[in-house]
């Protein structure tokens, strides 16, 4: 018998909360994260004239809340946010890691983005040959070292004195999800007890300029699945899930948020950033992920796509929800929850798993920001206007991102008293 993978800890800092209950209160109340930003919040920077200037950025974290003087010194910012999540999710769990066998997988599709600040400075002193001219926290030895997703993996580990594997992945904007399956894999197979899964990314103008040279982002507001839509803005956050195999979570009476029944992974083959409009690889990733769980797609009753507000990226997701899911399409309920972040890149997909988890566990699915008049194209059942009382048996989280990568997994919840 393979091992059963639940979900117990949850970390989360994003644009609408520094933790799991501000952030899903945001999303139940509608709050928006995504705001102006200005050369005064990010120094030496210059908005382009015809360049959007709002995103989803984290603001009012204060490092000195949730660490020491010392660990603040030895630590980068970006850092700081990782751990912050990380240290949520094993409280949330109430894991005793050092008696488990605990690894990390750590997912983003930029990397660590050190701030530009502190860059600036570096690069100085790289230049030298001479690491002592590097500003204070010194975690580095090289330039390459202030990009390197291993490096927040080598901190996490080194903290909690974790023996299990590591690594730092990226899926671009599914690597969250793509950690999710992975340590699904590693502890279905007995080779840990418990993964420390997450996403992250985080927001620097420059990537406005990027994604607005492809026509993605738009200056009006974020409006996924809209007949009106015109495209997103930018986000940042972090998200953790901290998978372990379900007879340990038993032992000790842990809250047990959901199951990881199965997962699929795809990639459209087609475009670097262009989605497939036929979606039929977007498909067979739910396809593959429900088999994989061994239900039938009738049972799903709750669906997660991103829903960035993009014209042609959510046109792909509808369509292909209507391939996988057939004469289902139009009743199973979606939502979206990226006007409320921002798009957050790689920490989106686990952001969206932790919303599914939270409403999973609280028998509601809240209604999507900013969606007024649905794409009559669509024709799906989208939460609007006010919430559903539902309870969700099994929910489908999909996510899909640049280079064609599609992924999905299908939780069931194990709590029968949860929900209506």
């Amino acid at each position: 018998m393979k091992r059963r993978v639940v979900a117990t800890g949850i970390g989360v800092v994003s644009s609408i909360g520094n933790d799991q209950n501000s952030f899903f209160s945001s999303i139940k109340t509608g709050v928006s994260g995504i705001r102006e930003f200005s050369s005064e919040d990010f120094p030496n920077y210059l908005c382009g004239k015809d360049e959007p200037n709002q995103a989803g950025w984290i603001k009012n974290f204060f490092p000195e809340n949730y660490f020491t003087k010392e660990e603040i010194a030895q630590v980068d910012y970006p850092t700081l946010l990782i751990l912050k999540a990380v240290q949520e999710a094993l409280k949330d769990s109430k894991i005793d890691y050092r008696k488990k066998r605990v690894g990390v997988l750590l997912g983003t599709a930029v990397g660590l983005r050190p701030p530009y600040g502190r860059l600036n400075s570096s690069l100085k002193a790289y230049s030298r040959g001479d690491t002592s001219f590097l500003p204070h926290p010194q975690p580095y030895q090289s330039c390459f070292m202030e990009f390197l997703t291993e490096m927040p993996v080598e901190v996490i580990h080194k903290k909690y004195c974790l023996q299990g594997r590591g690594m730092g992945i990226t899926g671009i904007c599914a690597s969250g999800s793509i950690t999710l399956c992975l340590g699904m894999d590693l502890i279905k197979n007995n080779c840990l007890d418990a993964v420390i899964c997450g996403g992250f990314d985080f927001f620097h103008p420059r990537q406005n300029r990027l994604f607005s040279h492809f026509r993605m982002l738009t200056k009006e507001k974020c409006q996924p699945f809209d007949r009106n839509r015109k495209g997103f803005q930018l986000g940042e956050g972090v998200g953790v899930v901290l998978l372990e195999e379900l007879d340990n979570a038993k032992e000790r009476d842990a809250f047990v948020y959901g199951e990881i029944k199965g997962y699929g992974i795809t990639n459209d083959a087609f475009h670097l950033v262009i989605p497939s409009p036929l979606a039929v690889e977007y498909a067979q990733a739910i396809d593959s992920a429900v088999k994989d769980a061994g239900i039938d797609i009738d049972a799903v009753d709750y669906f997660c796509p991103v829903g960035r507000g993009g014209i042609d990226s959510d046109l792909k997701e509808a369509c292909g929800i209507k391939r996988a899911l057939k004469d289902k399409a139009n009743k199973i309920l979606i939502n979206s929850i990226i006007a409320n972040t921002g798009y957050a890149l790689g920490a989106s997909s686990i952001l969206n798993f932790i919303n599914t988890l939270l409403q999973m566990k609280e028998g509601h699915i809240y209604p999507t920001l900013n969606l007024e008049n649905p794409d009559p194209k669509f024709n799906l059942n989208f939460v609007m206007d006010k919430p559903l009382s539902k309870k969700i048996n099994f929910a489908l989280v999909c996510s899909d991102g640049f280079t064609g990568v599609n992924t999905a997994l299908v939780i069931e919840n194990l709590n029968q008293t949860q929900g209506v």
